[in-house]
């Protein structure tokens, strides 16, 4: 029953591979406890996110579980620039720069 990774967002596919990666680790160490001394993170941060997709609000503790400091839903898009068309209102400053 894996989702398809087609339908999920940025973030979500960013979540999966962390999961996976932590349900790796908790094979190994046979406890969160033990997942969490590797990571030098609590386990709650590491319980939540695997069990329910929770993501810490600390960019350390993200980094410290390899997620981004920035999820992709919180980037800001950027501003397209817009030039003046030649003849308008402060072309010159636009097109002729000393």
């Amino acid at each position: 029953n894996k989702p398809q990774t087609d339908a999920l967002t940025p973030n979500e596919r960013v979540i999966a591979r962390v999961q996976k990666r932590l349900k790796k680790a908790y094979l190994r160490h046979v406890s969160w406890r033990g997942v969490a001394q590797e990571y030098g993170v609590n386990v709650s941060y590491i319980f939540r996110l695997c069990e329910y997709g929770t993501v810490p609000r600390n960019p350390d503790i993200r980094y410290k579980l390899g997620l981004p400091r920035v999820m992709p839903s919180e980037r800001k898009p950027r501003k397209k620039r817009e030039y003046p068309k030649i003849g308008q209102p402060g072309w010159e400053k636009a097109y002729l720069k000393k």
